[in-house]
């Protein structure tokens, strides 16, 4: 299985997920590529089994900045068939806590993506053992996902 592994950050806290993340899947032999946000065009998914994406939410429930063009890009790419995992860091003081992954959610679904885990939102004010948990969590759903892959596939 490969995964390309996109993120943006701003504080350094989504690339900290992105990092957690990439170290659970290599432990269970899953090749994981990473870049950020910036550097990741949406037409070069196809050539990985899984894309998982991660971002940061500006303000309440915003698309980053530095986010806008991967975003616009992935509005107008086909995504059938391919498989997505999403999550993101956030702010729950805000009406629409991490509101950017749902907007990536809602982006993914209209070209045809598959969700293949629970979209993960993490509160940048969580201690390390609940973050820790959080991405076990992820990681387990997306492990189960492809273990269903291999026995179907």
């Amino acid at each position: 299985m490969s995964v390309l592994l996109v993120y943006a950050t701003l504080s350094g806290h989504t690339e900290e997920l992105a990092e957690l993340i990439k170290d659970r899947l290599e432990e269970a032999d899953i090749t994981v590529d990473v870049k950020e946000a910036y550097e990741a065009e949406p037409h070069e998914f196809a050539s990985y089994d899984l894309v998982i994406i991660g971002t940061y939410t500006f303000g309440d429930g915003d698309i980053p900045d530095d986010v806008i063009d991967f975003y616009e890009e992935l509005q107008q790419t086909d995504l059938t068939g391919q498989l997505f995992a999403l999550f993101g860091s956030g702010d729950t003081s805000y009406e629409h806590f991490a509101g950017a992954v749902d907007r990536m959610d809602e982006a993914i679904r209209e070209q045809h993506g598959m969700l293949i885990a629970t979209k993960m939102k993490f509160d940048s004010d969580n201690d390390i053992q609940e973050t820790e948990e959080q991405v076990d969590t992820f990681v387990a759903e997306i492990l189960d996902a492809r273990d269903q892959w291999q026995v179907h596939g």
